[in-house]
């Protein structure tokens, strides 16, 4: 008897989402939902995930453990599957920056005594004033205006 399998895809090769869609059907673009045997659901997971290319996919199916199912995951995703105790738990990765900030300037170092005047508990209460800025030595003019 076959058991309910879900899958999720963003960003798959169009021949990816023509062999779901043999398969399941297609509810909302992207999520797949269907029965089937482990057998057909090893082979169609083994195709998705070898050929995901640049996307990502998820699939979730019934499973005779503490939750209920399992979680396999195919691509570059910020949403990891960790095992913990057996339990699929997922966490949640950093974003990665990937610009290329050679033109920032470095960030000024802190006053070694503190804020002084601009100390909260001061009377007075402003912040204190740096004399120099790391930003002085930027130009005034985007040095190449047809970038943007």
């Amino acid at each position: 008897m076959g058991s309910m399998v879900v899958i999720a895809t963003t960003a798959v090769p169009d021949r990816v989402r023509g062999a779901l869609s043999r398969w399941m059907t297609e509810p909302k673009a992207g999520l797949y939902v269907g029965t089937m045997n482990a057998r057909v659901r090893r082979e169609l997971w083994s195709a998705v995930s070898d050929s995901v290319g640049e996307g990502a996919a998820v699939c979730l199916h019934t499973a005779d453990n503490e939750q209920g199912y399992v979680v396999l995951t195919a691509g570059e995703r910020r949403r990891r599957v960790l095992d913990f105790d057996g339990l699929q738990l997922i966490q949640m990765m950093a974003p990665v920056e990937k610009k290329d900030a050679e033109w920032l300037p470095e960030a000024p170092e802190p006053p070694v005594e503190g804020w002084g005047e601009g100390d909260p508990g001061s009377e007075s209460g402003s912040a204190p004033v740096l004399e120099e800025t790391p930003f002085d030595d930027l130009p005034l003019e985007d040095p190449d205006p047809d970038r943007w």
